[in-house]
């Protein structure tokens, strides 16, 4: 056994021999561990062992996607500062997965330390897999009994992920890792998608979405409102699932486009006729009224010009000279440009 212990900060000095090691927690009052094997088959040696394997261990606790929930706790509890790796053993990589097994057993690692089962798994034994698998999953169906049971019967009367996932508060991710642990869960078919001239003229058939990207080289976005009925057309083409003839193409594409006008001028309307709009008007009218007339004096108090409103003079003089006439009129300042400005108020 070997004494010498590794921190995350000595990550360049890892070694890069192959065989078993145990992760665990300086200054911590736990003493539970895990223990792991670094084994390679691929042609260099070199590159994997220790190294690679604690690399991978790092990258997962910190982003949280390690396989061991309890490793994942203790590493947020105790710190990144505290974890280190130790190598218990130098195995060759064929005999790796026996020795591990050794030490899990040695060290009880399963019930009183962070390994997830009580044997080791090997990624390139697919017995092992398997077995690994198969006990992952009857401790997932026994934790969340409840939960999948209300889910498998959702599920028969509503088969849409989306919804399910709003309905049991759960991510759509997770809807579908429990829909395919019960053994229900079904991939959406990819339907296939046929492109169309405006004269209703068969021109391409995808077989999905990704195709009809790729081949056309264009953005999906406009493609998929004409298939779900929202769209006219998309970059000059009609796209439909359904293998229509010219005439079809034709009198769909006449539909949606007297659908659109109708929405418009109903959009339009409701815009007119809003609580929002109608203050606006207001608000407008109000301004119209107050202002009626802008009186243009010289400093002896002799009238220059009388101006029918700001606009008038923003014509005139420009923006920014306006703002100086309105500033003086409403009393900020005496005089503009060597003159006085007044607002005739209709009450």
């Amino acid at each position: 056994m070997h004494d010498k212990i590794y921190l995350i900060k000595e990550k360049s000095s890892f070694p890069r021999f192959t065989g078993v090691y145990q992760i665990g927690f300086l200054n911590s009052n736990s003493e539970k561990i895990y223990v792991g094997s670094a084994s390679s088959n691929r042609k260099f040696a070199s590159n994997s062992g220790f190294k690679t394997r604690w690399s991978r261990h790092i990258q997962d606790l910190k982003n949280g996607t390690h396989h061991s929930i309890t490793l994942i706790r203790a590493y947020q509890k105790y710190g990144e500062k505290n974890l280190y790796f130790k190598i218990l053993e130098l195995v060759e990589p064929q005999f790796c997965l026996s020795v591990e097994q050794k030490y899990i057993d040695l060290l009880d690692s399963c019930n009183n330390g962070y390994n997830v089962t009580s044997y080791a798994k090997s990624s390139t034994n697919i017995v092992d897999i398997n077995k690994y698998n198969e006990t992952i999953k009857l401790a997932y169906l026994k934790k969340n009994s409840k939960i999948l049971s209300d889910l498998e019967n959702l599920h028969k009367i509503n088969k849409n992920i989306k919804e399910l996932s709003n309905i049991l508060n759960l991510h759509t991710c997770t809807i579908r890792y429990m829909l395919k642990i019960l053994g229900i869960y079904s991939k959406i078919k990819r339907k296939i998608v046929y492109q169309y001239d405006l004269n209703g003229n068969l021109l391409n058939q995808w077989n999905n979405m990704t195709q009809c990207r790729k081949g056309l080289n264009i953005n999906l976005d406009s493609v998929r409102r004409v298939l779900i009925g929202e769209g006219i057309q998309s970059f000059g083409f009609f796209f439909s699932h359904d293998l229509l003839n010219p005439k079809e193409v034709i009198d769909e594409c006449a539909k949606r486009l007297s659908i659109s006008k109708i929405n418009k001028s109903k959009s339009a309307k409701d815009r007119s006729s809003s609580e929002k709009m109608k203050k606006i008007s207001l608000m407008c009218d109000k301004q119209k009224k107050c202002i009626k007339n802008i009186f243009q004096y010289d400093l002896q108090n002799n009238i220059i010009k009388i101006w029918k409103d700001s606009n008038e003079i923003e014509q005139s003089f420009g923006r920014n000279y306006k703002k100086g006439v309105l500033s003086c009129a409403r009393g900020r300042q005496k005089t503009h440009d060597g003159f006085k400005w007044y607002i005739e108020d209709v009450q």
